[in-house]
């Protein structure tokens, strides 16, 4: 597990970047009435690395990892951006009038 890492994108939307798909892992999105956005690896830690950035987070990962990550992201944000490497972008709606939920979004490469 690592330490919470906290960041605050300055627009409408929150961008996750993630390096790669992985062995295995995944994550999980919360959307809450909070202030902050918040990330942390939760299992199967090594190398991974999370990284803010001024439109939301980076996730430095490895094909080779199988971490699990947790990602909290405040309701005031119309809108969840997710781009796994060079896959195309999903884009998940915020519902401001729903004050929690969640997603999860699998990060496990498919079989060749």
């Amino acid at each position: 597990t690592s330490a919470p890492v906290p960041f605050n994108p300055g627009s409408n939307y929150v961008l996750i970047q993630v390096r790669s798909r992985q062995r295995a892992g995944g994550i999980i999105f919360t959307f809450r009435d909070t202030e902050q956005a918040v990330a942390q690896v939760v299992a199967g830690r090594r190398s991974e690395s999370l990284e803010p950035r001024p439109d939301g987070l980076r996730v430095r990962n490895a094909s080779s990892s199988r971490a699990d990550y947790a990602i909290t992201v405040p309701t005031r944000y119309r809108f969840l951006r997710v781009r796994i490497a060079d896959e195309p972008e999903l884009r998940i709606p915020i519902s401001r009038a729903q004050h929690e939920g969640m997603w999860n979004i699998g990060l496990q490469a498919s079989s060749p």
